[in-house]
């Protein structure tokens, strides 16, 4: 998988899965594949996700003038860069699709020209990072980012009820654009290693400096000892920051801990499994939904977990991500959120629209607003059609943002043996502390989706405030969000990013494995993937216990991962080359 066997994308014959080639018969399949030549430049070129904000197309679109903000005379100034084409028999994914986002599967990414511009520097060891003109670590990136939307604050809403999640037009019928924050979540005493200030740098860089302005990183610190007086004491606040934090990563800091969480949503009860209601495991939005009370100038909400990463363009990621979800209409949404993509299983995303539609003919389908006691949905949105089947065109949705994007399924927890499945309080019927785990507790309707790397809307978080706050309602993190958009009729997309495998799955059988619920989802009954059955997901690059995709970012580093790879495989082979995906989890990279 190294740059010296890279071929067009549209040439490639991947190793699996096996795909009936025409033109080449199937007893001589693997020597074509070893005498495939490159037919692509080894030469990186550079990589421009972004609209062409001088074109006039753009500008009769949206309105106010577009501002570059680069930092010149530094690396940052050079774009990222990416290789045409996949090295030869590169496998597709196995799960979910680059083509069904509207990914960029024409390149590959390896960590020289993709990281280079943020201060690495290309080396057996990781730890070697050298600075060109300007030392990076000069920099103030809350500054850059400010100065950056001040230059393009005409691009951007200037007044906005908070109400609102969808850009408005001005006079001319030119649309204004809504901003985005970033939180990258974090703990006080996390110990920084160099690579994780080139992610930061390049999220920034990527997403916020070279939009002029569209998104904001932040980063939302836990403070795990919650007897500082960082409330009470300005000068404790700052020697929390300055002691956890590099210096060019301050100014973006916002600090909280569970005490201030238990003042601002008092009155939630209830352990489980020992663990507090307002702490980072069980209660993890509950600071995004205070953050976002802090700051209104944002109208949507990246919760991002550190120990992500992505070997692709950050902004070319999120705003496909943010197009696919855009793009999907209301009806059948709900059902097609709770299963897993299989592209060689379920043709295309058409095909598996129309297939889910078949197995929950006989269902109930979710439309609109659901009827819970105890919650309210008097002001919620309706559907414009009485019934899902009135809506023949699949009209409604389409166009419209989502309130909650996940990157994982959005399955029914109630029945599988998902450990946290009944973990909710304030709407009755809850699960005692320390109950039998397998005994079914009924419960209010509910959904979830694992790893809580998610973008919310404005709209969603103050929802889930005020059910905090006011009716005390509480469900774990991993359920809140998917839970409260159920509840309140909002729009819920799961985009099905690639996600890939470490061997060689039947299809069938993967397809039988992961979508193996209540009539052909992924949640809803006992034999589900989630919960006892998940050890079959540490083969994958994206899932909380996954392996394979600490192995991979190391191998794509240069590093050996299980005897293979590191600098003689790369002698031979060239760099790894990888086209843009999302590994999670990425843990303890020394140096």
């Amino acid at each position: 998988m190294g740059l010296k066997s890279l071929v067009p994308t549209e040439e490639n014959i991947p190793e699996y899965p096996i795909r009936q080639v025409k033109t080449v018969h199937s007893s001589t399949l693997t020597e074509a594949r070893l005498q495939t030549s490159p037919k692509v430049t080894l030469t990186p070129v550079d990589y421009n996700p972004y609209p062409d904000y001088s074109a006039d197309e753009y500008q009769s679109i949206w309105h106010g003038q577009y501002h570059q903000c680069r930092v010149q005379n530094s690396s940052l100034s050079k774009p990222v860069q990416a290789y045409q084409g996949v090295p030869s028999g590169f496998p597709d994914a196995l799960v979910g699709s680059h083509k069904a986002i509207g990914l960029d599967d024409s390149v590959c990414f390896e960590r020289k020209a993709r990281l280079s511009p943020y201060g690495y520097k290309d080396m057996t060891e990781i730890s070697h990072i050298t600075y060109d003109e300007i030392d990076l670590r000069s920099l103030n990136w809350k500054s850059l980012q400010d100065d950056c939307f001040t230059k393009n604050a005409d691009r951007f809403l200037s007044s906005r009820s908070s109400a609102s999640s969808e850009p408005i037009q001005d006079s001319q019928m030119k649309k204004t654009l809504f901003r985005t924050a970033v939180l990258i979540r974090v703990w006080d005493e996390y110990v920084w290693q160099p690579l994780d200030y080139i992610h930061l740098r390049s999220l920034i860089t990527e997403l916020s400096l070279n939009t002029g302005g569209e998104y904001k990183v932040h980063i939302l610190v836990h403070v795990r000892n919650s007897t500082l007086p960082i409330w009470s004491e300005e000068s404790a606040y700052e020697d929390v920051v300055k002691k956890h934090i590099s210096k060019e990563f301050q100014g973006l800091v916002t600090l909280w801990d569970e005490r201030s969480m238990k003042n601002w949503y008092p009155g939630l009860n209830g352990t489980h499994l020992g663990r507090d209601i307002h702490g980072a495991y069980r209660g993890i939005f509950m600071p995004v939904q205070w953050f976002a009370q802090m700051h209104p100038e944002y109208d949507y909400f990246w919760n991002w977990e550190q120990d992500v990463r992505y070997t692709g363009h950050f902004y070319h990621l999120l705003s496909q991500i943010t197009e696919f979800a855009r793009k999907q209409p209301r009806k059948g949404l709900w059902e097609r959120n709770g299963r897993f993509y299989i592209p060689e299983a379920h043709g295309s995303w058409s095909n598996f629209s129309s297939l889910v539609d078949i197995q929950e003919k006989n269902t109930k389908s979710v439309w609109g607003p659901v009827v819970v006691e105890g919650v309210d949905t008097s002001k919620d949105q309706r559907p414009p059609f009485p019934k899902p089947e009135d809506d023949i065109g699949s009209t409604w949705g389409v166009g419209e943002e989502a309130d909650l994007i996940t990157l994982n399924p959005i399955f029914d927890p109630w029945n599988t043996t998902w450990i946290l499945r009944d973990d909710y309080s304030g709407y009755g019927r809850e699960r005692p502390d320390g109950a039998v785990l397998n005994k079914k507790w009924d419960g209010p309707p509910r959904r979830a989706s694992i790893i809580t790397l998610s973008r919310l809307s404005r709209k969603l978080l103050m929802t889930m405030h005020h059910e905090n706050a006011l009716h005390k309602h509480f469900l774990f993190a991993e359920m809140w969000p998917m839970t409260c958009a159920l509840h309140h009729g909002m729009k819920a997309v799961f985009a099905p990013h690639p996600i890939y495998m470490d061997r060689r799955w039947p299809i069938k059988h993967l397809e039988t494995v992961y979508n193996n619920g209540l009539n052909g989802a992924s949640g809803g009954r006992k034999e589900s993937i989630f919960g006892d059955r998940e050890f079959n997901t540490q083969g994958s690059t994206w899932y909380f216990n996954a392996k394979f995709s600490n192995g991979l970012w190391r191998r794509w580093l240069g590093m050996k991962w299980q005897k293979q790879g590191g600098a003689e495989w790369e002698a031979e082979h060239g760099r790894m080359c990888l086209p843009g995906m999302l590994l999670h989890p990425v843990k303890e990279l020394k140096g």
